[in-house]
């Protein structure tokens, strides 16, 4: 009886010293200070080294000032330029290619440039040019000269109250101009428009006319004479 006391009881002795070691070895070990190039030991658990999720730690000389006391923190300004959608995918309202140039261009004329439409309504077709409209004396009246660069058709008539002669060339002419009027008893003024498809020359005369004719002189050139 007595050797099985004196052997458990050295057996709790041993253990206890054994304990005493290890507890220590550990202490010494936690006093030494781990090697920079020392590699971190393969059991240490992730959660340990990594930082928690979402919060980084400035150090403390670059860390902003807690807000003071009942003012709220200011919130980061928003970049104001809109930002660029991903290649391939194109915002709502905008088309996702443009057109290529020379298709627009083709698709809507030059700034400036008339259409074909409006560029026949603006520019007739003119039947010639007048190279020569005068008047000129001849006993007892006068006579209207009129000659033209192509062949040119004239008619005139005359009315009344007040007393006119009038004298139409068909076509659209370009170069019509009023003639001179000389000292005279006859030729009052003149005046020069636009009648349906003719262009109208109107003498206004100081009386009635007693005598008036129209003499073809050659294809471009007619002359009117009155007195």
């Amino acid at each position: 009886m007595n050797k099985y006391l004196t052997a458990l009881l050295l057996a709790v002795i041993f253990t206890a010293m054994l304990l005493v070691l290890f507890f220590q070895m550990n202490a010494s070990d936690e006093d030494i200070p781990p090697r920079a190039d020392a590699p971190v030991n393969s059991f240490v658990s992730a959660s340990v080294l990594a930082p928690v999720a979402g919060t980084v730690s400035a150090p403390p000389d670059l860390a902003e000032d807690p807000p003071v006391s009942g003012e709220p923190a200011l919130m980061p300004a928003e970049d104001s330029a809109p930002a660029e959608p991903p290649p391939g995918r194109s915002e709502p309202g905008r088309d996702a290619d443009p057109p290529p140039a020379s298709t627009a261009q083709a698709r809507r004329p030059a700034a400036g440039a008339p259409s074909s439409t409006a560029t026949n309504a603006a520019s007739p077709e003119w039947s010639g040019s007048i190279t020569d409209m005068s008047l000129h004396f001849r006993n007892p009246g006068m006579y209207l000269r009129i000659a033209g660069d192509r062949p040119l058709q004239a008619r005139y008539f005359i009315l009344s109250q007040p007393d006119r002669l009038v004298v139409d060339l068909p076509g659209r002419w370009q170069g019509i101009k009023t003639p001179a009027i000389p000292g005279n008893n006859l030729v009052k003024s003149i005046r020069i428009g636009r009648q349906g498809n003719a262009d109208r020359l109107v003498l206004d005369m100081f009386a009635p006319l007693k005598k008036h004719e129209l003499n073809r002189l050659s294809d471009s050139q007619v002359e009117v004479y009155f007195h």
